[in-house]
């Protein structure tokens, strides 16, 4: 069992208030902790809370992950079947182009530039605002 002080793995925080509490998924082998609020959890149940990959029953070798390659976090589904996506990973999505829900990618293209950083094409790309910067 993870100790009270175990920090949200979406905005990294570590304090929990009656208002906004810390919850820690009942999944087996998942224990994510993510802050009532950064999750989007209107009430925080009586009984056990899972995380949406874990009420769904998807194991962590079978989950497919859009616009990350990062296989670990906090998850969200998104409108494509048994996909999912990051909720740090919608923030970044979400202000790229405001008007769109960042979870509904039944129509969303997504841009295929390859990042400087890991190499790959697979994720979502984010141009530096400096008029000059090619990374």
């Amino acid at each position: 069992m993870p100790e009270d002080d175990s920090n949200c793995v979406i905005c990294r925080g570590g304090k929990s208030t009656k208002r906004n509490l810390i919850l820690f998924c009942d999944g087996e082998d998942c224990n994510l902790p993510v802050h009532q609020d950064c999750y989007g959890i209107d009430e925080v149940p009586d009984g056990s809370w899972y995380c949406e990959r874990c009420e769904d029953g998807v194991l962590p070798s079978e989950t497919r992950i859009v616009c990350c390659p990062k296989l670990t976090g906090a998850l969200k589904r998104t409108t494509a079947p048994t996909r999912y996506m990051h909720v740090v990973c919608a923030a970044w999505s979400k202000n790229i182009d405001s008007t769109e829900d960042p979870y509904n990618f039944n129509n969303q293209e997504l841009d295929k530039q390859t990042c400087y950083i890991c190499g790959r094409k697979q994720g979502l790309c984010v141009q530096c605002e400096h008029t000059f910067c090619t990374k």
